[in-house]
C-alpha cells in the first residue's frame, strides 16, 4: 500500500499567506476556531451551521423563563443533545483562545481529529502556525481583522484541497482537538487549562490529512499599537541574549528543544450528532 503522505501531500496541503491582517495571537485563534466551525458542519457533524446552532439554543434557554408550554420529550432529548454540544464547542473555542494568547509563541501546529477517539482518526485536519505577531494591543485590531478575516476563510474553503475534503462524509463521531508545542514555564501563568500534557502522537500514514499551512511575514513594520516600538526593543534584546547563550553549548541547546515540543491534548471533545423529525417536523421547531 502506497504512504498517504508521500503520493498525496501537494493535492491534501492548502497554504494561506497571510498579508491583509495582522496575525496576532487573538487574530490566529479566531481563525482556527473559524475552520473548526466550517469543518463540523461540512463534513456532517452537526446538521446546523453555527450561528443557526447559536441561535436554536439560545431560542429555547430564554424561551424556559417563559409560559409553560406541553413537553415533547423527543424534542427535549434532541435539545439536550444540541445544547451540550454547543456548550462543548464554546468551551473548546474558548480554550483555543487561552492557549494562543499565553502559549502563542511555543505553538507549532494544532489537529482537528475526527474519530470515535485520536487513536482511530478517520480524517485529520492540520494546522500549521508560523510565527505571530506579538506586542500588540488585541483590541486595536479587533475591527480590521474581523473585516479582512473572511479573505483567509475565503482562500481556505474555496481551495482545491479543502473542496475535495469535503465531498466524502462520514456518520457523526467525535471531534478532538491536540496541540503541539515547545513546553515553557511561565510564571504566574494559569495551570488549570483545558489542554493537558498527552502522549506523543503520531499519524497513521493511511489516514487522510489535509494540512492547512498559515504562513505571515513577521517582520512586517506596523505603527499601530502604542507600545510595539519598545516590544520591539525588548525583543531584540531578549534575541540577542539567546543568541549567545546559544553559541557557548549548541549541542545543549538543540537537544533541549527536541525534548521540550510536547502535545496537549483538549479535554473538551465534540460529540457529532443528526437533526431530529418528529412526524416530518425539524425538533427545534418544536421547542
Amino acid at each position: 500500500m502506497n504512504n498517504f503522505y508521500n503520493t498525496n501531500t501537494q493535492e491534501n496541503e492548502i497554504k494561506v499567506h497571510v498579508t491583509e491582517l495582522i496575525l496576532t495571537p487573538l487574530t490566529c485563534s479566531t481563525i482556527i476556531n473559524e475552520v473548526i466551525k466550517y469543518l463540523l458542519y461540512q463534513k456532517s457533524q452537526i446538521p446546523y451551521p453555527y450561528n443557526w446552532l447559536k441561535s436554536v439554543v439560545k431560542k429555547k434557554r430564554t424561551a424556559e423563563h417563559a409560559d409553560e408550554k406541553s413537553v415533547n420529550f423527543q424534542a427535549e432529548r434532541h435539545y439536550t443533545t444540541v445544547s451540550t454540544a454547543y456548550d462543548s464547542l464554546e468551551k473548546l473555542m474558548n480554550s483555543i483562545t487561552s492557549e494562543f494568547e499565553m502559549y502563542g509563541t511555543n505553538i507549532n501546529r494544532l489537529l482537528i481529529i475526527f474519530g470515535s477517539s485520536i487513536h482511530t482518526a478517520k480524517e485529520i485536519y492540520t494546522i500549521r502556525i508560523p510565527s505571530l505577531a506579538f506586542g500588540h494591543l488585541e483590541e486595536n485590531h479587533v475591527r480590521i481583522n474581523c473585516k479582512h478575516q473572511h479573505k483567509v476563510m475565503r482562500n481556505i474553503v474555496f481551495s482545491d484541497a479543502w473542496v475535495k475534503a469535503m465531498n466524502s462524509s462520514f456518520p457523526p463521531t467525535n471531534m478532538y482537538v491536540l496541540i503541539e508545542k515547545c513546553d515553557v514555564k511561565h510564571d504566574g501563568q494559569k495551570t488549570d487549562l483545558d489542554f493537558q500534557l498527552t502522549k506523543q502522537y503520531s499519524m497513521c500514514s493511511r489516514v487522510k490529512n489535509v494540512c492547512i499551512h498559515l504562513s505571515y511575514d513577521e517582520n512586517s513594520k506596523h505603527n499601530c499599537c502604542k507600545n510595539l516600538v519598545i516590544f520591539e526593543d525588548l525583543k531584540d534584546k531578549e534575541n540577542s541574549n539567546i543568541n549567545d547563550a546559544s553559541n557557548s553549548n549548541t549541542n545543549d541547546t538543540t537537544d533541549e528543544v527536541i525534548e521540550k515540543m510536547l502535545w496537549f491534548q483538549s479535554k473538551t471533545f465534540i460529540k457529532g450528532f443528526k437533526e431530529c423529525f418528529i412526524n416530518g417536523v425539524s425538533a427545534t421547531d418544536l421547542w
